[in-house]
């Protein structure tokens, strides 16, 4: 892989691109609509799962529950500083290659109901129970 450090190559449907001898950075494409970034470092990985995003600001979103435990080893904690230092490696990884990613905490249903009602807004919800106020103004990046 030393011959390929700062370019990027085609292998089947992955993109390998080494940043430096210390840790990489790969993209392997799932489906049309996902991908896994996969980061690697001295024996030890993350799979980040990314998906294709529907608002124009963003082109791949993720959330930051993938950074909590490695994938290898499996289910060890990713230390808060390590955590830190593979955010700014992406930071600059995506922005040389021009990717938008956006990084959000989780919310869970009851935590977004309780921010509708803070908002004062309507939570018509559709069978499944997903709240299709919520849906539209994700999908059009407002924010009220």
């Amino acid at each position: 892989m030393d011959d390929l450090e700062g370019d990027m190559t085609m292998a089947g449907k992955e993109n390998i691109i080494p940043l430096q001898s210390e840790f990489t950075f790969r993209m392997e494409s799932m489906s049309w609509k996902s991908q896994d970034l996969i980061y690697e470092e001295s024996g030890r990985s993350l799979c980040i799962y990314l998906e294709l995003s529907g608002v124009p600001q963003f082109d791949w979103l993720t959330s930051m529950s993938d950074f909590q435990t490695w994938t290898t080893p499996a289910g060890e904690a990713i230390l808060a500083d390590d955590r830190q230092q593979i955010l700014d490696r992406l930071a600059s990884w995506n922005g040389e290659r021009q990717i938008r990613l956006d990084i959000s905490v989780p919310m869970s249903a009851e935590e977004m109901h309780a921010d509708c009602e803070r908002r004062k807004q309507s939570q018509k919800q559709r069978k499944d129970g997903v709240t299709l106020k919520r849906i539209l103004r994700m999908l059009t990046g407002q924010r009220q």
